[in-house]
C-alpha cells in the first residue's frame, strides 16, 4: 500500500488467530520490498511501529534490513542469539560502516506478540533513540556528534532476510503483523499493515 510494494519469496499472508500478517519460515521465506529512493530524509529521524511474533529464535534473525548490500549504510531491526544473551533486540543505523545501536538483551519471549515503536530523533547535535514497548516507554539513548544515516537510494531492502548472507539464521521465523515507517514529519515511508 502507499505506493509502495514487494515481491514476496516464499513469504504468506495468512490468518495467526483472530491476526492476519506475514508468516516467514525461518529457512528461506522473505519479502523483497521496492527501492526507497535518496529523497527520503532519514538524516533528520525517522519511526519504526511494528507487530511480531517471532516462533523460533537462532543467530541473528532480521525482521528487516534496508541497504545496499552487506554492511552497507543498512537499516536494522533484529533478534538474536549471540554473547551468551538469548533473545536480543536491536535496532541500527549504519553510516559508511559506523554503527549507532540500541541494544538489548534477554529482551523479548518467544511465541509472543509484542508491538514496538522506536523513534530517532535528531537534536541540534545529538540524536536520541526511544523504545516503546505497547503504550509504555521503556528505554532511551543519547548519541553526540556522530554520523548517523545517509539519505542514499537503498536497493537492498528486505523483510525477514538479512543484506549479510543467505544462511537460515540470518531468516526471521514468525509473523510480522504490520510494518510502518515515517520521516521527521509524520509522512509515511513504508507501510505494511494487515
Amino acid at each position: 500500500g502507499n505506493g509502495y510494494n514487494g515481491t514476496f519469496y516464499g513469504t504468506k499472508v495468512q490468518k495467526d488467530g483472530d491476526l492476519m500478517g506475514m508468516y516467514f519460515d525461518g529457512t528461506d521465506d522473505f519479502v523483497d520490498v521496492a527501492d526507497l529512493p535518496e529523497s527520503i530524509d532519514w538524516e533528520s529521524g525517522f519511526t519504526v511501529e511494528t507487530e511480531f511474533k517471532e516462533t523460533s529464535l537462532s543467530g541473528w534473525n532480521r525482521i528487516f534490513d534496508f541497504g545496499v548490500g552487506m554492511n552497507d549504510n543498512n537499516l536494522i531491526m533484529a533478534l538474536g542469539t549471540q554473547g551468551g544473551f538469548t533473545h536480543r533486540f536491536e535496532v541500527s543505523a549504519r553510516y559508511n560502516q559506523e554503527i549507532t545501536s540500541l541494544v538489548y538483551n534477554d529482551f523479548l519471549d518467544e511465541n509472543t506478540k509484542y508491538r514496538i515503536k522506536v523513534i530517532f530523533d535528531k537534536l541540534k547535535e545529538e540524536y536520541v533513540g526511544k523504545v516503546y514497548i505497547g503504550n509504555t516507554f521503556f528505554n532511551n539513548e543519547i548519541w553526540s556528534n556522530i554520523n548517523f544515516t545517509k539519505n542514499i537510494n537503498r536497493t537492498s531492502n528486505y523483510l525477514g532476510k538479512s543484506n549479510w548472507t543467505s544462511e537460515s539464521s540470518y531468516y526471521f521465523s514468525g509473523y510480522i503483523y504490520s510494518l510502518k515507517f515515517t520521516d521527521s514529519k509524520g509522512n509515511i515511508i513504508l507501510w505494511y499493515d494487515f
